[in-house]
Protein backbone atom coordinates (compact mmCIF):
# COMPACT_ATOMS: atom_id res chain seq x y z
CA UNK A 1 0.00 0.00 0.00
CA UNK A 2 1.21 3.48 -0.78
CA UNK A 3 2.78 5.48 1.99
CA UNK A 4 1.10 8.69 0.85
CA UNK A 5 -1.14 9.44 3.82
CA UNK A 6 -3.08 12.12 1.96
CA UNK A 7 -4.40 9.48 -0.47
CA UNK A 8 -5.78 7.15 2.19
CA UNK A 9 -9.53 6.92 1.98
CA UNK A 10 -10.36 6.49 5.65
CA UNK A 11 -11.60 9.62 7.46
CA UNK A 12 -9.64 11.14 10.31
CA UNK A 13 -11.64 12.01 13.44
CA UNK A 14 -11.55 15.76 13.85
CA UNK A 15 -10.03 16.30 10.41
CA UNK A 16 -10.56 19.43 8.35
CA UNK A 17 -13.69 19.06 6.19
CA UNK A 18 -13.17 19.40 2.46
CA UNK A 19 -14.53 22.51 0.78
CA UNK A 20 -14.39 24.66 3.94
CA UNK A 21 -11.80 27.16 5.17
CA UNK A 22 -8.66 25.60 6.57
CA UNK A 23 -9.25 27.18 9.94
CA UNK A 24 -10.78 30.05 11.87
CA UNK A 25 -8.22 32.62 12.97
CA UNK A 26 -8.67 35.51 15.39
CA UNK A 27 -6.46 38.62 15.11
CA UNK A 28 -6.18 40.88 18.17
CA UNK A 29 -4.61 44.17 17.15
CA UNK A 30 -5.37 47.81 17.96
CA UNK A 31 -3.79 48.94 14.68
CA UNK A 32 -6.46 48.51 11.96
CA UNK A 33 -3.97 48.82 9.11
CA UNK A 34 -1.63 46.13 10.44
CA UNK A 35 -4.57 43.87 11.27
CA UNK A 36 -6.05 44.31 7.79
CA UNK A 37 -2.73 43.41 6.15
CA UNK A 38 -2.42 40.21 8.18
CA UNK A 39 -6.10 39.43 7.56
CA UNK A 40 -5.65 39.79 3.79
CA UNK A 41 -2.69 37.39 3.72
CA UNK A 42 -4.43 34.78 5.87
CA UNK A 43 -7.67 35.01 3.87
CA UNK A 44 -5.75 34.52 0.63
CA UNK A 45 -4.40 31.29 2.12
CA UNK A 46 -7.93 29.95 2.65
CA UNK A 47 -8.57 30.79 6.30
CA UNK A 48 -11.61 32.45 7.84
CA UNK A 49 -10.48 35.49 9.82
CA UNK A 50 -12.14 37.46 12.64
CA UNK A 51 -10.66 40.59 14.22
CA UNK A 52 -10.82 42.13 17.68
CA UNK A 53 -9.23 45.24 19.17
CA UNK A 54 -8.49 44.28 22.79
CA UNK A 55 -8.36 41.47 25.34
CA UNK A 56 -11.99 41.70 26.49
CA UNK A 57 -13.22 41.54 22.90
CA UNK A 58 -10.92 38.58 22.27
CA UNK A 59 -12.28 36.66 25.27
CA UNK A 60 -15.86 37.31 24.10
CA UNK A 61 -15.08 36.02 20.61
CA UNK A 62 -13.31 32.94 21.98
CA UNK A 63 -16.42 32.05 23.99
CA UNK A 64 -18.77 32.46 21.03
CA UNK A 65 -16.65 30.99 18.23
CA UNK A 66 -14.57 27.87 17.74
CA UNK A 67 -11.29 29.60 17.03
CA UNK A 68 -8.35 27.52 15.81
CA UNK A 69 -5.56 30.09 16.13
CA UNK A 70 -5.02 33.55 17.65
CA UNK A 71 -2.59 36.27 16.54
CA UNK A 72 -1.96 38.68 19.43
CA UNK A 73 0.03 41.87 18.86
CA UNK A 74 2.30 43.27 21.59
CA UNK A 75 0.71 46.60 22.53
CA UNK A 76 2.12 47.29 26.00
CA UNK A 77 5.13 46.87 28.26
CA UNK A 78 6.53 43.38 28.54
CA UNK A 79 5.21 42.61 32.04
CA UNK A 80 1.74 43.96 31.30
CA UNK A 81 1.61 42.12 27.99
CA UNK A 82 2.58 38.81 29.62
CA UNK A 83 -0.30 39.24 32.07
CA UNK A 84 -2.71 39.84 29.19
CA UNK A 85 -1.24 36.89 27.32
CA UNK A 86 -1.69 34.62 30.35
CA UNK A 87 -5.31 35.68 30.79
CA UNK A 88 -6.05 35.02 27.12
CA UNK A 89 -4.30 31.64 27.27
CA UNK A 90 -6.30 30.64 30.34
CA UNK A 91 -9.58 31.47 28.61
CA UNK A 92 -9.01 28.60 26.13
CA UNK A 93 -5.77 26.65 26.72
CA UNK A 94 -6.30 24.49 23.62
CA UNK A 95 -6.09 27.40 21.17
CA UNK A 96 -2.50 28.21 20.11
CA UNK A 97 -1.46 31.86 20.26
CA UNK A 98 1.08 33.47 17.94
CA UNK A 99 2.59 36.67 19.34
CA UNK A 100 3.14 39.47 16.80
CA UNK A 101 5.88 41.89 17.78
CA UNK A 102 8.78 44.05 16.63
CA UNK A 103 11.54 42.65 14.45
CA UNK A 104 14.69 41.62 16.28
CA UNK A 105 13.12 41.24 19.74
CA UNK A 106 14.77 37.91 20.48
CA UNK A 107 14.30 38.15 24.24
CA UNK A 108 10.59 38.85 23.82
CA UNK A 109 10.22 35.93 21.41
CA UNK A 110 11.96 33.54 23.81
CA UNK A 111 9.99 34.79 26.83
CA UNK A 112 6.58 34.52 25.17
CA UNK A 113 7.24 31.01 23.86
CA UNK A 114 8.32 29.98 27.36
CA UNK A 115 5.03 31.36 28.64
CA UNK A 116 3.14 29.15 26.20
CA UNK A 117 3.00 31.03 22.90
CA UNK A 118 2.98 28.77 19.87
CA UNK A 119 5.41 31.02 17.99
CA UNK A 120 6.59 34.60 17.52
CA UNK A 121 5.83 36.47 14.28
CA UNK A 122 7.84 39.62 13.46
CA UNK A 123 5.80 42.56 12.19
CA UNK A 124 7.66 42.27 8.90
CA UNK A 125 7.16 38.76 7.55
CA UNK A 126 7.08 36.72 4.36
CA UNK A 127 3.78 35.15 3.35
CA UNK A 128 5.43 31.74 2.79
CA UNK A 129 6.85 31.72 6.31
CA UNK A 130 3.47 32.75 7.68
CA UNK A 131 1.74 29.95 5.77
CA UNK A 132 4.18 27.39 7.14
CA UNK A 133 3.67 28.65 10.69
CA UNK A 134 -0.12 28.56 10.38
CA UNK A 135 -0.08 25.05 8.89
CA UNK A 136 1.97 23.84 11.85
CA UNK A 137 -0.43 25.49 14.28
CA UNK A 138 -3.48 24.02 12.53
CA UNK A 139 -1.98 20.55 12.59
CA UNK A 140 -1.28 20.88 16.30
CA UNK A 141 -4.70 22.21 17.25
CA UNK A 142 -6.52 19.52 15.26
CA UNK A 143 -4.23 16.89 16.76
CA UNK A 144 -4.99 18.07 20.29
CA UNK A 145 -8.72 18.32 19.66
CA UNK A 146 -8.91 14.91 18.00
CA UNK A 147 -6.97 13.29 20.85
CA UNK A 148 -9.02 15.09 23.49
CA UNK A 149 -12.24 13.96 21.82
CA UNK A 150 -10.98 10.37 21.62
CA UNK A 151 -9.96 10.40 25.29
CA UNK A 152 -13.36 11.78 26.32
CA UNK A 153 -15.19 9.09 24.36
CA UNK A 154 -13.03 6.36 25.90
CA UNK A 155 -13.65 7.75 29.40
CA UNK A 156 -17.41 7.92 28.79
CA UNK A 157 -17.35 4.33 27.56
CA UNK A 158 -15.63 3.25 30.78
CA UNK A 159 -18.12 5.12 32.96
CA UNK A 160 -21.18 3.72 31.19
CA UNK A 161 -19.75 0.20 30.59
CA UNK A 162 -20.64 0.67 26.93
CA UNK A 163 -18.65 -1.32 24.34
CA UNK A 164 -16.27 1.07 22.61
CA UNK A 165 -16.95 1.74 18.94
CA UNK A 166 -19.17 3.62 16.49
CA UNK A 167 -18.48 1.84 13.19
CA UNK A 168 -21.80 0.87 11.53
CA UNK A 169 -20.90 -2.82 11.27
CA UNK A 170 -19.97 -2.85 14.97
CA UNK A 171 -23.13 -1.02 16.04
CA UNK A 172 -25.23 -3.50 14.08
CA UNK A 173 -23.49 -6.47 15.69
CA UNK A 174 -23.73 -4.90 19.15
CA UNK A 175 -27.46 -4.28 18.73
CA UNK A 176 -28.09 -7.85 17.58
CA UNK A 177 -26.15 -9.36 20.50
CA UNK A 178 -27.94 -7.12 23.02
CA UNK A 179 -31.34 -8.11 21.63
CA UNK A 180 -30.41 -11.80 21.69
CA UNK A 181 -29.21 -11.52 25.29
CA UNK A 182 -32.49 -9.87 26.22
CA UNK A 183 -34.53 -12.63 24.60
CA UNK A 184 -32.38 -15.26 26.30
CA UNK A 185 -32.17 -18.87 25.20
CA UNK A 186 -29.37 -20.17 23.02
CA UNK A 187 -27.58 -18.35 20.22
CA UNK A 188 -24.15 -18.31 18.63
CA UNK A 189 -21.61 -15.55 18.01
CA UNK A 190 -18.84 -16.08 15.46
CA UNK A 191 -15.64 -14.03 15.68
CA UNK A 192 -12.04 -14.06 14.60
CA UNK A 193 -9.69 -14.73 17.49
CA UNK A 194 -8.91 -11.54 19.36
CA UNK A 195 -11.72 -9.44 17.89
CA UNK A 196 -13.08 -8.57 21.33
CA UNK A 197 -16.46 -10.32 21.27
CA UNK A 198 -16.04 -11.70 24.79
CA UNK A 199 -15.62 -8.24 26.33
CA UNK A 200 -18.53 -6.86 24.29
CA UNK A 201 -20.79 -9.70 25.43
CA UNK A 202 -19.77 -9.08 29.05
CA UNK A 203 -20.55 -5.36 28.89
CA UNK A 204 -23.85 -5.90 27.09
CA UNK A 205 -24.86 -8.56 29.62
CA UNK A 206 -24.24 -6.08 32.46
CA UNK A 207 -26.58 -3.65 30.75
CA UNK A 208 -29.28 -6.16 29.75
CA UNK A 209 -29.20 -8.26 32.94
CA UNK A 210 -27.87 -5.92 35.65
CA UNK A 211 -26.76 -7.64 38.81
CA UNK A 212 -26.76 -11.13 37.28
CA UNK A 213 -23.46 -12.96 36.94
CA UNK A 214 -22.21 -14.09 33.54
CA UNK A 215 -20.47 -17.47 33.70
CA UNK A 216 -17.76 -18.51 31.25
CA UNK A 217 -17.11 -22.14 30.32
CA UNK A 218 -14.26 -23.11 28.02
CA UNK A 219 -14.53 -26.09 25.72
CA UNK A 220 -10.94 -26.91 26.64
CA UNK A 221 -12.02 -27.49 30.24
CA UNK A 222 -14.92 -29.76 29.32
CA UNK A 223 -14.21 -33.49 29.55
CA UNK A 224 -17.75 -34.80 29.75
CA UNK A 225 -21.39 -33.87 29.85
CA UNK A 226 -21.33 -33.43 33.62
CA UNK A 227 -18.74 -30.65 33.26
CA UNK A 228 -21.39 -28.37 31.79
CA UNK A 229 -23.46 -27.07 34.72
CA UNK A 230 -26.39 -26.03 32.52
CA UNK A 231 -26.83 -29.53 31.02
CA UNK A 232 -29.64 -30.61 33.32
CA UNK A 233 -32.93 -31.84 31.98
CA UNK A 234 -35.89 -29.82 33.03
CA UNK A 235 -33.81 -26.97 34.41
CA UNK A 236 -31.95 -24.09 32.83
CA UNK A 237 -30.90 -21.13 34.92
CA UNK A 238 -28.19 -18.52 34.79
CA UNK A 239 -26.34 -16.79 31.99
CA UNK A 240 -23.47 -18.55 30.26
CA UNK A 241 -20.86 -18.18 27.55
CA UNK A 242 -19.50 -21.45 26.16
CA UNK A 243 -16.25 -20.87 24.29
CA UNK A 244 -16.75 -23.45 21.55
CA UNK A 245 -13.21 -24.39 20.59
CA UNK A 246 -12.08 -27.44 18.64
CA UNK A 247 -12.15 -29.47 21.85
CA UNK A 248 -15.96 -29.28 21.88
CA UNK A 249 -16.29 -32.88 20.79
CA UNK A 250 -18.92 -34.59 18.70
CA UNK A 251 -20.27 -36.24 21.84
CA UNK A 252 -20.54 -32.88 23.57
CA UNK A 253 -22.31 -31.36 20.59
CA UNK A 254 -24.84 -34.17 20.58
CA UNK A 255 -25.39 -33.86 24.32
CA UNK A 256 -25.88 -30.11 24.01
CA UNK A 257 -28.39 -30.51 21.19
CA UNK A 258 -30.27 -33.30 23.00
CA UNK A 259 -30.40 -31.21 26.16
CA UNK A 260 -31.78 -28.21 24.28
CA UNK A 261 -34.46 -30.23 22.51
CA UNK A 262 -35.52 -31.86 25.78
CA UNK A 263 -37.39 -28.68 26.68
CA UNK A 264 -41.00 -28.46 25.53
CA UNK A 265 -40.81 -24.74 26.17
CA UNK A 266 -37.36 -23.33 25.49
CA UNK A 267 -35.87 -21.40 28.43
CA UNK A 268 -34.89 -17.78 27.95
CA UNK A 269 -35.61 -14.22 28.99
CA UNK A 270 -34.34 -12.97 32.33
CA UNK A 271 -33.62 -16.45 33.71
CA UNK A 272 -31.39 -18.08 31.12
CA UNK A 273 -29.11 -17.38 28.17
CA UNK A 274 -26.38 -19.48 26.58
CA UNK A 275 -23.97 -17.93 24.08
CA UNK A 276 -21.84 -20.27 21.96
CA UNK A 277 -18.79 -18.17 21.11
CA UNK A 278 -17.01 -19.54 18.05
CA UNK A 279 -13.56 -18.15 17.27
CA UNK A 280 -13.78 -18.93 13.59
CA UNK A 281 -15.80 -18.07 10.51
CA UNK A 282 -18.98 -19.67 9.24
CA UNK A 283 -16.99 -22.59 7.86
CA UNK A 284 -16.44 -23.77 11.41
CA UNK A 285 -20.19 -23.68 12.02
CA UNK A 286 -20.70 -25.89 8.97
CA UNK A 287 -18.20 -28.36 10.41
CA UNK A 288 -20.12 -28.45 13.68
CA UNK A 289 -23.39 -29.00 11.85
CA UNK A 290 -21.92 -31.98 10.01
CA UNK A 291 -21.14 -33.76 13.28
CA UNK A 292 -24.66 -34.24 14.56
CA UNK A 293 -28.07 -33.83 12.89
CA UNK A 294 -29.66 -32.44 16.05
CA UNK A 295 -26.93 -29.86 16.27
CA UNK A 296 -27.56 -28.94 12.65
CA UNK A 297 -31.26 -28.50 13.40
CA UNK A 298 -30.34 -26.44 16.43
CA UNK A 299 -28.48 -23.93 14.29
CA UNK A 300 -31.17 -23.85 11.64
CA UNK A 301 -33.67 -22.51 14.15
CA UNK A 302 -31.38 -20.45 16.38
CA UNK A 303 -29.42 -17.28 15.68
CA UNK A 304 -25.75 -17.29 14.82
CA UNK A 305 -24.46 -13.72 14.83
CA UNK A 306 -21.22 -12.48 13.31
CA UNK A 307 -18.87 -10.21 15.26
CA UNK A 308 -16.79 -7.97 12.95
CA UNK A 309 -12.98 -8.15 12.93
CA UNK A 310 -10.87 -5.04 13.45
CA UNK A 311 -10.16 -4.46 9.75
CA UNK A 312 -13.91 -3.97 9.19
CA UNK A 313 -14.10 -1.40 12.00
CA UNK A 314 -11.63 1.15 10.66
CA UNK A 315 -13.63 4.11 11.98
CA UNK A 316 -13.20 2.66 15.49
CA UNK A 317 -9.41 2.25 15.29
CA UNK A 318 -8.56 5.77 16.62
CA UNK A 319 -10.81 5.09 19.62
CA UNK A 320 -9.34 1.64 20.27
CA UNK A 321 -5.79 2.94 19.81
CA UNK A 322 -6.52 5.76 22.26
CA UNK A 323 -7.91 3.28 24.78
CA UNK A 324 -4.75 1.16 24.52
CA UNK A 325 -2.42 4.16 24.88
CA UNK A 326 -4.39 5.50 27.85
CA UNK A 327 -3.90 2.15 29.60
CA UNK A 328 -0.17 2.09 28.81
CA UNK A 329 0.31 5.67 30.05
CA UNK A 330 -1.89 5.46 33.14
CA UNK A 331 -0.43 7.84 35.70
CA UNK A 332 1.87 9.41 33.09
CA UNK A 333 1.49 12.28 30.64
CA UNK A 334 -0.66 11.19 27.70
CA UNK A 335 1.26 11.93 24.46
CA UNK A 336 -1.52 11.28 21.94
CA UNK A 337 -1.28 10.56 18.23
CA UNK A 338 -0.63 12.69 15.18
CA UNK A 339 -3.34 12.75 12.48
CA UNK A 340 -0.99 10.86 10.16
CA UNK A 341 -0.60 8.09 12.75
CA UNK A 342 -4.38 7.70 13.01
CA UNK A 343 -4.67 7.51 9.23
CA UNK A 344 -1.91 4.92 8.98
CA UNK A 345 -3.46 2.78 11.72
CA UNK A 346 -6.76 2.90 9.83
CA UNK A 347 -5.07 1.72 6.64
CA UNK A 348 -3.44 -1.43 8.05
CA UNK A 349 -5.09 -4.76 7.05
CA UNK A 350 -5.23 -6.02 10.63
CA UNK A 351 -5.01 -9.80 10.99
CA UNK A 352 -4.24 -10.10 14.68
CA UNK A 353 -7.14 -7.84 15.69
CA UNK A 354 -6.96 -6.07 19.07
CA UNK A 355 -3.86 -7.89 20.31
CA UNK A 356 -1.91 -6.83 17.23
CA UNK A 357 -3.15 -3.25 17.60
CA UNK A 358 -2.18 -3.10 21.28
CA UNK A 359 1.25 -4.53 20.53
CA UNK A 360 1.94 -1.91 17.85
CA UNK A 361 0.70 0.92 20.10
CA UNK A 362 2.81 -0.26 23.02
CA UNK A 363 5.99 -0.48 20.98
CA UNK A 364 5.32 2.84 19.24
CA UNK A 365 4.87 4.52 22.62
CA UNK A 366 8.23 3.23 23.83
CA UNK A 367 9.91 4.36 20.61
CA UNK A 368 8.30 7.82 20.74
CA UNK A 369 9.84 8.47 24.17
CA UNK A 370 6.71 10.25 25.47
CA UNK A 371 6.33 12.45 22.39
CA UNK A 372 3.13 12.26 20.28
CA UNK A 373 3.07 9.02 18.31
CA UNK A 374 3.50 9.72 14.59
CA UNK A 375 3.40 7.50 11.53
CA UNK A 376 7.18 6.97 11.66
CA UNK A 377 6.92 5.54 15.17
CA UNK A 378 4.00 3.32 14.13
CA UNK A 379 6.07 1.98 11.25
CA UNK A 380 9.17 1.56 13.37
CA UNK A 381 7.13 -0.51 15.85
CA UNK A 382 6.79 -3.27 13.26
CA UNK A 383 9.29 -4.59 10.74
CA UNK A 384 6.40 -5.59 8.47
CA UNK A 385 4.96 -2.08 8.52
CA UNK A 386 8.35 -0.51 8.00
CA UNK A 387 8.84 -2.59 4.86
CA UNK A 388 5.30 -2.36 3.50
CA UNK A 389 4.19 1.20 4.24
CA UNK A 390 6.63 3.99 4.89
CA UNK A 391 10.26 2.88 4.77
CA UNK A 392 11.42 6.39 3.94
CA UNK A 393 9.79 7.75 7.09
CA UNK A 394 11.45 5.09 9.21
CA UNK A 395 14.83 6.10 7.79
CA UNK A 396 14.09 9.76 8.48
CA UNK A 397 13.07 8.90 12.02
CA UNK A 398 16.22 6.91 12.60
CA UNK A 399 18.34 9.70 11.12
CA UNK A 400 16.60 12.23 13.35
CA UNK A 401 17.41 10.10 16.36
CA UNK A 402 21.01 9.70 15.12
CA UNK A 403 20.55 5.96 15.21
CA UNK A 404 22.32 3.57 12.92
CA UNK A 405 21.95 -0.19 12.73
CA UNK A 406 23.46 -1.51 15.95
CA UNK A 407 24.35 -5.02 17.08
CA UNK A 408 21.33 -6.96 18.30
CA UNK A 409 22.35 -6.84 21.96
CA UNK A 410 22.77 -3.06 21.87
CA UNK A 411 19.36 -2.63 20.23
CA UNK A 412 17.75 -4.95 22.78
CA UNK A 413 19.37 -3.12 25.68
CA UNK A 414 18.15 0.21 24.30
CA UNK A 415 14.57 -1.07 23.98
CA UNK A 416 14.61 -2.50 27.50
CA UNK A 417 15.96 0.77 28.91
CA UNK A 418 13.22 2.80 27.25
CA UNK A 419 10.50 0.41 28.43
CA UNK A 420 11.74 0.59 32.03
CA UNK A 421 12.08 4.37 31.89
CA UNK A 422 8.62 4.76 30.34
CA UNK A 423 7.06 2.63 33.09
CA UNK A 424 9.17 4.27 35.80
CA UNK A 425 10.84 0.97 36.61
CA UNK A 426 7.63 -1.05 37.00
CA UNK A 427 8.76 -4.48 35.81
CA UNK A 428 5.24 -5.88 35.47
CA UNK A 429 4.08 -3.01 33.26
CA UNK A 430 7.30 -3.06 31.25
CA UNK A 431 6.93 -6.80 30.64
CA UNK A 432 3.32 -6.30 29.54
CA UNK A 433 4.36 -3.48 27.23
CA UNK A 434 7.13 -5.56 25.65
CA UNK A 435 4.89 -8.66 25.47
CA UNK A 436 7.39 -10.84 27.31
CA UNK A 437 7.19 -12.70 30.61
CA UNK A 438 8.31 -11.10 33.86
CA UNK A 439 10.87 -13.84 34.42
CA UNK A 440 12.35 -13.15 30.99
CA UNK A 441 12.50 -9.43 31.69
CA UNK A 442 14.15 -9.98 35.09
CA UNK A 443 16.76 -12.19 33.42
CA UNK A 444 17.49 -9.57 30.77
CA UNK A 445 17.67 -6.81 33.39
CA UNK A 446 20.47 -8.70 35.10
CA UNK A 447 22.03 -9.70 31.77
CA UNK A 448 22.37 -6.07 30.67
CA UNK A 449 22.95 -4.65 34.17
CA UNK A 450 19.79 -2.52 34.11
CA UNK A 451 18.93 -2.92 37.79
CA UNK A 452 19.30 0.84 38.30
CA UNK A 453 16.08 1.32 36.29
CA UNK A 454 14.02 -1.01 38.45
CA UNK A 455 11.45 0.42 40.81
CA UNK A 456 12.52 -0.43 44.33
CA UNK A 457 9.88 -1.72 46.71
CA UNK A 458 9.31 0.03 50.03
CA UNK A 459 10.72 -2.98 51.88
CA UNK A 460 13.90 -2.90 49.82
CA UNK A 461 14.25 0.85 50.35
CA UNK A 462 13.79 0.40 54.09
CA UNK A 463 16.60 -2.13 54.19
CA UNK A 464 18.80 0.24 52.18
Amino acid sequence: MSGDVEKLRFPLPGGIPEGKPKGRILIIDQDPRAASLLEAVLSSQGHQVDMGRDLSEAETLLKGLQVDLVFLRVESEKESFLQDFGALKDSDPMVPIVVVGPVGETDLAVTTTRFGAFDYLPEVFESEALATMVDRAMSEVYRIRANTRMMRMVAESKLTSEPLGNAPVFLESKTQIAEALGEGGLFGVVEEAGSGARETIRLLHERVHPGQELHHVSGQDVHGVTDLPFLKRGKAQGHWVLHATESLSRRMQGALAAWWFSFDEKPGGEDFSLVLLFQQWEGRIENFKAFHPDFAALFRVQQCLRYPPLRERRDDIPLLATEALMEFTEGLTYPGFTPEAFLLLQSIPWRGNLLELRTIIGKAWVISEREPIGRAQVCAASDDLAAAFLPEDVELYRDAESRSVLPFEDEERHILERALIATEGNVSRAAELLKIGRATLYRKIHQYDLTRYRKRSSATMAKG
